[in-house]
């Protein structure tokens, strides 16, 4: 059969602090501009309702990662993995 695509190549994974308002987001970079996926961490945060975690949309391409907690008493950090 053919040869199918390449695929994802060069993934990176580029992080961000958010504060004690539970809201963050991170941007891929210019050499990996692709979101593929995301997270995050939520530090010392024991009872949060997440009320998003989802990429950041430039036009179609998704460019980045966000997250929106409700109930943060502390920091964490929000996660994007981004491609070429």
């Amino acid at each position: 059969g053919a040869t199918g695509a390449s695929g994802t190549t060069g993934a990176v994974v580029v992080s961000a602090g958010y504060g004690t308002n539970g809201n963050g987001t991170v941007s891929c970079t210019s050499t990996n501009p692709v979101a593929v996926g995301g997270g995050f961490s939520n530090g010392a945060n024991v009872n949060v309702t997440v009320r998003e975690t989802a990429p950041i949309f430039t036009g179609t391409s998704p460019t980045g990662w966000q997250v929106k907690l409700t109930g943060a008493t502390s920091g964490g950090t929000v996660y994007v993995i981004c491609a070429r």
